[in-house]
């Protein structure tokens, strides 16, 4: 089975950061992500949609991002737990640099991701067959 991918776009589809007063850095945050993959009808191509929700309730601090990636796929390509986390392993470091850089610029210690991403596994709730 040949798991060859490529991407073709990537993008971000909702940026939001809300803060209402500052902080030093030495704060509890909470990071959620959640991942969602579609897969078109002509079965080419697959969506990735990953959300990232970062938040601190001391600060008042909520920074909500949802990215997507279209990847090309052969059509005989099954959808699987490797390939799944090879996708996220891509799009990932965008999500990453644009958490650093939402914290940066208004005047905040960054908030900066892990370089890698744990391993995912897909479930019926994250993989939708379009």
């Amino acid at each position: 089975m040949d798991n060859t991918f490529a991407l073709q776009h990537i993008y971000f589809t909702d940026i939001k950061f809300h803060q209402v007063r500052g902080y030093n850095g030495k704060i509890n945050l909470q990071i959620n992500n959640n991942f969602n993959f579609a897969r078109a009808n002509d079965k080419k191509s697959i969506k990735v949609t990953y959300d990232c929700n970062v938040t601190s309730e001391e600060t008042y601090l909520s920074l909500s991002l949802k990215l997507e990636g279209i990847f090309l796929i052969n059509e005989e390509t099954e959808m699987n737990n490797e390939l799944a986390q090879a996708m996220i392993n891509v799009i990932h470091p965008y999500m990453r640099n644009q958490v650093q850089l939402s914290t940066t610029q208004p005047g905040i210690v960054p908030i900066i991701l892990p370089l890698s991403f744990p391993k995912i596994e897909l479930n019926k709730e994250n993989v939708i067959y379009a």
